[in-house]
């Protein structure tokens, strides 16, 4: 924490040198940000080629660089996390567990959720899988499976990262009225901000 008369530290962990959506995003907010009066921003950026691998190794590897990154956030008066899932995993295992270690780094921390899937918007219906079955277009049908599987993977793990947000009683701010709803239906006390 800054000391009385001191700047005011605030964190934003994001990718930040590659040349991405986030990134971009993050440049902007920390360069509005810094232009404030008594405050000085620290950049908290994202080694994506490790948390991005899925070697054993680099996941280890990937884990200690979010460790680190936690123990810079520990004396910083306010951090964000900008968080786009893909960011800190490929798994939602990993995502789910580095996400959780960077929400108790600090308990003055934010997060700006980039994408909120917590409601499966699939077109694929079970339905469609048997009627695909049913006129022995077998492969279609097993790729309409995989594709209703997988969204319904990524939709149940959207919703716990969420909730794991929630559960700690950080705020959130999203980008759209419709991500602020699914993020109230699914935890109706969240603490929930919208910002264009």
């Amino acid at each position: 924490m800054s000391n009385p008369g001191s700047p005011i530290r605030i964190g934003i962990v994001s990718s930040i040198d590659v040349s991405c959506g986030n990134a971009a995003f993050t440049r902007v907010l920390a360069n509005s940000l810094a232009a404030l009066p008594g405050v000085r921003v620290e950049l908290l950026s994202l080694d994506l080629e490790l948390t991005q691998s899925t070697g054993a190794t680099e996941r280890r590897l990937a884990d200690r660089h979010i460790d680190d990154l936690c123990r810079r956030m520990r004396d910083l008066d306010a951090v964000n996390i900008q968080f786009e899932q893909s960011l800190y995993g490929i798994g939602s295992g990993d995502i789910l567990r580095r996400l959780e270690r960077l929400l108790d780094a600090n308990p003055r921390t934010f997060v700006t959720l980039h994408a909120v899937r917590t409601v499966d918007r699939s077109q694929i219906l079970p339905q469609h899988i048997l009627a695909r079955l049913s006129e022995l277009r077998v492969r279609t049908a097993l790729g309409m499976l995989k594709a209703y599987v997988a969204t319904q993977q990524q939709t149940k793990a959207s919703q716990r990262y969420v909730e794991a947000i929630a559960s700690r009683r950080r705020p959130m701010i999203v980008h759209t009225e419709r991500s602020a709803r699914r993020i109230r239906m699914l935890a109706p006390a969240a603490d929930v901000a919208l910002h264009p």
